[in-house]
């Protein structure tokens, strides 16, 4: 857990001290989880954030209908969880399922914001993670209003170069916005040239 953590916190806050880590390492636990296994479901309320070691999770939304997409692809050192939930103290909008085996790192997002609340490097960090998953919600807004599926599966594939031995076609095609046979198509034309 020690690697993760301290790797986390020095990415979203370069020159945070010996003390604040290991302060944010009180908050912090271990667990494993097998593919399939869901972090945390539709309306339920949570007290948890997430840093995954190692992995991929995936948080799935529904629309009206009842069909579920993939919102969003969570690989290691990345933060994770309900942030929606854990402000507004209220049922997740998503559901939060591992992809394959994952390892994770929890904590409790209520005691990190007292600490934050006294602590300027905590609080230094939480709001440049604040940042990082703004940034990664408007670069995949941009992506689906701006790009053609073709562009957004090869950025995916910069982004996750393993991805097609991750995950099945439907999965990477239901991130993707697009249907399976899209897909199909799409990695044929690419190899082909």
């Amino acid at each position: 857990m020690d690697n993760i953590t301290e790797t986390f916190l020095k990415n979203n806050l370069s020159d945070i001290s010996d003390k604040s880590i290991a302060l944010f390492k009180t908050l912090m636990g271990y667990k494993k989880y097998s593919k399939g296994d869901i972090i945390l479901d539709y309306g339920k309320p949570t007290s948890k954030f997430y840093i995954l070691k190692s992995g991929l999770v995936g948080s799935f939304i529904k629309n009206d209908e009842g069909n579920e997409f993939i919102r969003t692809l969570y690989t290691p050192n990345k933060s994770l969880g309900s942030l929606s939930a854990l402000i507004k103290k209220k049922g997740s909008n998503a559901r939060y399922a591992c992809l394959i085996d994952c390892e994770i790192v929890e904590g409790d997002f209520y005691k990190f914001r007292k600490l934050a609340n006294k602590n300027l490097e905590l609080s230094l960090m939480y709001n440049n993670v604040l940042e990082q998953v703004y940034l990664r919600s408007e670069k995949k807004i941009d992506e689906l209003s701006l790009l053609n599926a073709s562009q957004r599966y090869l950025i995916l594939k910069e982004d996750i170069p393993n991805i097609d031995n991750l995950l099945p076609q439907y999965q990477i095609a239901n991130y993707l916005n697009i249907t399976p046979v899209q897909l199909s198509r799409i990695r044929k034309k690419m190899f082909s040239e």
